[in-house]
């Protein structure tokens, strides 16, 4: 997407700006909320609760952005399809009125044209998170997973690459549709021993690339 888009409005815009702290939420699924939200700084999950009370995780995002869904454009107040939570110490975000979004986005054709894009991404990202863990299996499914983060966290070092984001194994579960965090242990410990991953700093450490990409279907 045309980031330039996004930062041009802003400038443009001057929206206000709120803060919130680590494990906090700006939104709960099915919340009622009257506004859109654009990350300015700092990192958030999205994920979303399934009937049986479990969070499966979407992604995360770290970069300016959309984070809250915006759906139609003629509703002041609409209901969060989705949970964004804080992860990082804290995160900063630019809010802006729904409707004055979206009256901005038919005046400014750019706008109209950024927000397109940004819906196709966003199905395009979660259509290739779901085939990833479909398609590969459980163990193939954390392996993608961590081949995303290498993406979009990733250091590169001299001993490998290094994720800039810690994450828990329940958070891996919760990515990967695997029901226990014992799985996720024995997983890790497996690729561990093959070589394919270490930790420093608390953070992983992705040592053999090529290893993890034999277990990717598609």
């Amino acid at each position: 997407m045309n980031e330039h888009i996004l930062v041009d409005y802003i400038a443009r815009k001057q929206p206000t700006v709120i803060t919130k702290k680590k494990n906090t939420y700006l939104a709960y699924d099915g919340d009622d909320i009257s506004y859109v939200d654009i990350l300015k700084s700092g990192i958030v999950k999205i994920s979303v609760i399934l009937k049986d009370g479990r969070e499966f995780n979407i992604a995360y995002k770290n970069k300016l952005e959309i984070v809250t869904l915006m759906k139609d454009e003629e509703s002041a107040i609409t209901q969060a399809p989705y949970n964004v939570r804080i992860e990082s110490d804290t995160a900063e975000f630019y809010r802006i009125d729904r409707l004055e979004f979206w009256e901005d986005a038919m005046y400014h054709q750019d706008l109209l044209l950024y927000t397109k894009e940004f819906y196709r991404q966003s199905l395009q990202s979660i259509t290739q998170h779901m085939q990833h863990m479909v398609m590969n299996g459980k163990k193939g499914a954390l392996c993608a997973l961590l081949l995303e983060l290498s993406q979009q966290f990733g250091v590169q070092t001299t001993e490998g690459i290094q994720l800039s984001i810690h994450i828990t194994n329940e958070d891996i579960a919760a990515f990967c549709g695997i029901s226990s965090d014992t799985s996720v242990s024995r997983m890790l410990r497996e690729l561990r021993e093959h070589g394919a991953l270490a930790t420093e700093n608390n953070n992983f450490l992705i040592t053999d690339k090529e290893y993890l990409e034999e277990f990717l279907a598609i």
